[in-house]
């Protein structure tokens, strides 16, 4: 058990997303600090606190004011301890990364409903954070959403950095909700900027404009790569043939479209003079093998490596539904492995294991 999880961390340690790990415990941390000051308070649980605060603050939103008014101050006792709540179990979801996305959606929300209250401070900054975090999927890195993706795979829920599967449908309908909505709050603030002179950047409606336009162009770049396919990291040894003729070749990343991998530039011509390929794609953790007829796209320099120079290989898949089925398998198993250039020296020993 040690040893599975001193590797899960250096696993983890080596990503990207990595660097934002501590932002995520940070924000954690003072939404539990938030709370528990409110549970400590009895002024906060009876609803006093909260009553003097949307008294004492102005909304520049019409709407909001109604809310108030008609709402959160007749029933303020309640308000009050969901929020202390809330807040205080949203900080530990994100501490542990559990459940971490739905969490980071409820932050922002509680974020967004102080900017309309004119606290612009800290909560723009807050909302920045949180919105990476959510688009980055940081819970799934030291995070129990590792472990929930698996049984709950469903973005708005769970932190999951390959976003593949049976689900991918309702994936797309998630982000392309979460843009509009966003888009659409947006002109909530929009709509009550009253200049637009240099000192409006402080006014907090357009600093909640400026937030809710940034989560919506977060969430379309989030579409945009669905759209183009999510290249995935995948090195590890691969086998292309056809007919007779077998080459082994180290794959760089994948996609539902096709791979690039590497071959020696001494074999560029051979390989490149044939048009179709059936390639074997062997993915060492997870030990699958997937079989896949395609084509050759592009053959470009790579540099050398240990004294030989390489090609770069771009090639796609023939059968586009039935890549995107089989891909999905390696892709959900959220393997992103960086090996040494030595795996090239002993590529005939793995290619052996993999059929």
């Amino acid at each position: 058990m040690f040893f599975y999880f001193k590797r899960r961390f250096f696993d983890d340690f080596a990503k990207i997303g990595f660097l934002l790990v501590p932002l995520r415990l940070f924000m954690g941390i003072g939404w539990v600090r938030a709370g528990v000051e409110k549970f400590l308070d009895p002024k906060w649980s009876s609803g006093e606190t909260l009553i003097k605060f949307l008294n004492a603050n102005e909304t520049f939103s019409p709407i909001y004011n109604v809310l108030i008014d008609n709402l959160f101050i007749p029933q303020a006792a309640i308000f009050a301890n969901l929020v202390s709540f809330g807040q205080f179990l949203v900080g530990v979801s994100i501490f542990t990364g559990t459940l971490t996305n739905i969490s980071l959606l409820i932050a922002i929300f509680m974020n967004l409903n102080f900017i309309l209250m004119e606290k612009t401070l800290p909560s723009a900054f807050y909302i920045i954070i949180q919105v990476e975090l959510l688009l980055m999927d940081t819970g799934a890195l030291l995070g129990v959403d590792s472990l929930l993706n698996k049984k709950i795979p469903f973005s708005f829920m769970t932190a999951r950095p390959f976003k593949y599967g049976k689900n991918l449908s309702l994936e797309k309908k998630y982000f392309f909700v979460g843009m509009i909505l966003f888009f659409l709050l947006s002109f909530l603030g929009i709509s009550e900027v009253k200049h637009l002179s240099p000192h409006a950047v402080h006014d907090p409606e357009m600093i909640f404009f400026v937030m809710c336009t940034y989560a919506s162009f977060g969430y379309a770049l989030q579409i945009y790569r669905f759209r183009r396919g999510i290249r995935k990291e995948f090195r590890s040894l691969s086998i292309i043939s056809e007919n007779d003729k077998t080459y082994d070749v180290l794959t760089l990343d994948l996609s539902h479209e096709g791979v690039s991998f590497l071959i020696p530039s001494s074999l560029k011509d051979d390989i490149t003079r044939v048009e179709k390929y059936e390639i074997d794609l062997f993915d060492r953790i997870s030990r699958k093998v997937i079989k896949l007829d395609g084509k050759i796209k592009y053959a470009i320099n790579y540099g050398p490596i240990g004294g030989e120079n390489y090609t770069r290989v771009g090639f796609i898949f023939s059968n586009l539904p039935l890549a995107r089925e089989l891909t999905s398998k390696i892709m959900d198993s959220n393997i992103e492995r960086i090996v040494n250039n030595s795996m090239l020296s002993g590529r005939e020993d793995e290619t052996k294991k993999a059929s």
